[in-house]
């Protein structure tokens, strides 16, 4: 009974996401806020989804989001299945997507983290739209996408990799405000 509550809990969730993501969609289309949306969320293998030090890193990123690309933030969503960053700038979405990309490589830790770019009408723009090279798994360096779909690893293996990643934020963050 438990697994089937947290299930509704989860889906719930995700329905909002889709919902808040329609309402700011339908609020660029409407003119006055922006060209895009960036939707920036956390990329977190297994449960739970949330904890203080993904909560940071996910709050450090939206400051560079909206630094890099001039953002405006339209809304923060955290829920049992993510948190959620919906900005608006008047960036292309194909722009606003390079801009992320660079942020997103710019620092390993970043990788723990996505952002969506979709234009006004909803398009999105991935990394292989402008080139780059799909997202490889912290793992083995492939696919992330071919590892997922095949579960060529544990949930627990990938888990502690990212609680790694986790750490060394945490450690960043230490080291940051010691100086």
């Amino acid at each position: 009974m438990k697994n089937k509550h947290l299930l509704q809990q989860v889906l719930n969730a995700k329905d909002d996401y889709y919902r808040f993501k329609r309402g700011c969609l339908a609020e660029i289309n409407a003119g006055g806020i922006g060209d895009s949306l960036i939707v920036v969320s956390l990329n977190v293998p297994g449960f739970p989804k949330r904890s203080q030090a993904a909560d940071e890193l996910f709050d450090r990123f939206m400051q560079e989001v909206q630094r890099q690309c001039d953002a405006r933030l339209l809304l923060v969503l955290r829920n049992i299945a993510n948190n959620y960053g919906f900005l608006s700038c008047e960036l292309t979405a194909t722009e606003a997507k390079r801009h992320c990309v660079y942020l997103e490589s710019s620092n390993p830790i970043y990788r723990l983290l996505d952002a969506d770019c979709f234009s006004k009408h909803g398009e999105t723009i991935s990394r292989t739209d402008l080139g780059e090279p799909k997202r490889r798994c912290l793992l083995c360096g492939r696919d992330c996408q071919d590892c997922i779909v095949s579960r060529r690893h544990k949930i627990e293996d990938v888990r502690a990799k990212y609680e790694e990643y986790l750490a060394m934020c945490s450690l960043l963050s230490l080291h940051q405000a010691q100086m």
